[in-house]
């Protein structure tokens, strides 16, 4: 029992990811390295038991740059830096102004670009030939002109109610399924590409 209270007393160095204790340090690490093996970062603290992952680490410290832009020939460490300096590439200077070479990453930086050098410019001013609304960016004057289209009522009405459609088979279809209407025995139908229209029989020959 004396002896079980010695060996406790001298199991002082636990395993931190196994909890099992050793009497000296040295039997820890050998335990830890034979058990656990670690792969350290020879410039900081950071470990890991992937030796691949710690070498990709390291190159953070050594400024290795294996992973080269083809764009503009920088360089990263690390892939992931590599592929959101891409993203990078992809989303700057996407806006081109449409009267002078100026080309602008952010859309309202290009808005601001039109106001203070074209504001008095004339051909660069987009107005709108329906309503007379005035726009600096070409694709705003576009986005607005869809309004108007939206709201354009459709060319075809029901002779029943007050719906109107795009296509004339449409409204057939509509009277048929809504208001009952169907054709008259004399009548027949033919359907084109996008609309049904009504034949009138020929009376049988004599």
């Amino acid at each position: 029992e004396a002896e079980n209270s010695v060996t406790l007393l001298l199991s002082v160095y636990p395993c931190a990811t196994c909890d099992k204790m050793f009497a000296t340090q040295d039997l820890l690490v050998a335990h830890q390295q034979r058990r656990h093996p670690y792969h350290r970062c020879n410039y900081c603290p950071f470990s890991c038991d992937n030796a691949t992952a710690v070498a990709k680490h390291e190159r953070i410290h050594t400024d290795e740059k294996l992973f080269m832009c083809q764009l503009c020939q920088t360089g990263f460490p690390q892939e992931e830096l590599l592929s959101k300096h891409l993203r990078d590439h992809t989303t700057e200077r996407q806006h081109k102004c449409t009267h002078c070479a100026e080309c602008f990453r952010h859309r309202s930086s290009l808005r601001r670009h039109y106001r203070l050098q074209h504001a008095g410019d004339d051909a660069a001013v987009k107005v709108c030939p329906d309503c007379g609304k005035r726009f600096c960016l070409e694709l705003e004057l576009n986005r607005h002109m869809r309004t108007h289209v939206r709201y354009e009522q459709p060319p075809h009405a029901c002779s029943q109610c007050a719906l109107r459609f795009k296509e004339r088979w449409h409204v057939k279809a509509h009277e048929r399924i809504v208001h009952g209407h169907h054709l008259s025995s004399d009548e027949e139908r033919t359907q084109g590409c996008d609309e049904v229209v009504a034949v009138k029989k020929e009376p049988p020959a004599d």
